[in-house]
């Protein structure tokens, strides 16, 4: 369901970025995007019994999507508030 999630989400933003481009920039709407990679993190925790190599590089993608994302909204809470 994931890959299927981000694979629609993915051809949205190729095709409408205007639109992905003002919800990154909606006060509400821009607290979404980082379910993109909690959503890694915790797909990680299942795959970790499969396969660690897989696992590990899912959390890698995680943790750095999730860090882009907090810094974003941190930032954009600070300048615009």
């Amino acid at each position: 369901m994931f890959g299927l999630f981000l694979v629609i989400y993915l051809t949205k933003t190729v095709k409408y970025w205007n639109q992905v481009k003002a919800e990154f920039h909606h006060p509400v709407k821009s607290n979404f995007f980082p379910t993109i990679s909690i959503s890694l993190l915790l797909l990680s925790i299942a795959y970790d019994s499969i396969n660690q190599s897989v696992a590990y590089s899912m959390w890698i993608v995680g943790v750095i999507l999730y860090f882009v994302f907090l810094i974003r909204i941190l930032t954009y809470r600070v300048i615009f508030l």
